[in-house]
């Protein structure tokens, strides 16, 4: 069963070329996987009440293209095959003619809300029917982590956290996106990007991001010395 909602994209969405952002596509994402968990008695209500929490740990997306302000998109999500304490998820924007625009494939699992560790058990009733398109994208590796330069350092504020007390998936795209000013992006898009969550980033934290610069691009974050995100980012 596929989850579809249709989008339109709005004046907060966009960069100054009018194209839909990279941390914005997150956020629509987010909401629509949110909608979808809901509808399938996975979202965050049922796990408060069993004192869970979903947590993504890879992703992998490709931009064939980005859309536009006020342009209405359908967006696509739906599970694939439950694998021990993994749980992949495919999600993608296309247009409402069937266009493919954005194609993603995601991992996460489940934690326990208190000792923030994966469950090693099945919670819930029904197990979750695996769903496929004919070309979606393969589920997301290993990124291999290359030394890179100190880009800057920041610091992890109130706003920066979401509902599980962390650092928001979609920050994490705001700062890798802020490696580079917008004269970098008028020259080069971002063509495909793999991701590997590795550690929590809590409030009042610091963090020290990196790039290895050239094209795939390596971006890491790392707290308290320790790596938390790593990236692998192609442009065109």
């Amino acid at each position: 069963m596929f989850h579809k909602e249709n989008v339109i994209i709005g004046s907060n969405d966009i960069g100054a070329n009018f194209e839909l952002r990279l941390a914005s596509f997150f956020k629509i994402m987010q909401d629509v996987i949110m909608h979808d968990s809901d509808e399938r008695h996975i979202g965050y209500d049922v796990l408060r009440k069993k004192n869970l929490i979903w947590v993504v740990t890879r992703i992998q997306l490709e931009i064939i293209r980005m859309p536009k302000y006020e342009e209405e998109v359908r967006a696509i999500t739906y599970p694939d095959k439950f694998m021990k304490v993994f749980y992949p998820r495919h999600f993608r924007l296309e247009t409402l003619s069937g266009e493919p625009l954005i194609k993603f494939s995601s991992i996460w699992v489940l934690l326990d809300a208190t000792s923030r560790k994966p469950i090693m058990y099945y919670p819930f009733d029904d197990v979750l029917p695996e769903c496929h398109l004919d070309d979606e994208l393969s589920l997301p590796p290993k990124v291999e982590v290359k030394d890179g330069e100190l880009v800057e350092i920041r610091k992890i504020h109130y706003s920066d956290v979401d509902l599980n007390n962390h650092l928001n998936n979609t920050r994490y795209i705001e700062i890798l996106s802020d490696v580079h000013d917008s004269s970098f992006y008028n020259e080069h898009q971002v063509k495909k990007v793999t991701i590997n969550y590795v550690k929590e980033i809590k409030e009042g934290s610091s963090v020290e991001v990196y790039s290895s610069k050239g094209n795939p691009e390596c971006i890491q974050i790392k707290s308290d010395d320790q790596l938390a995100f790593v990236a692998s980012v192609e442009y065109k």
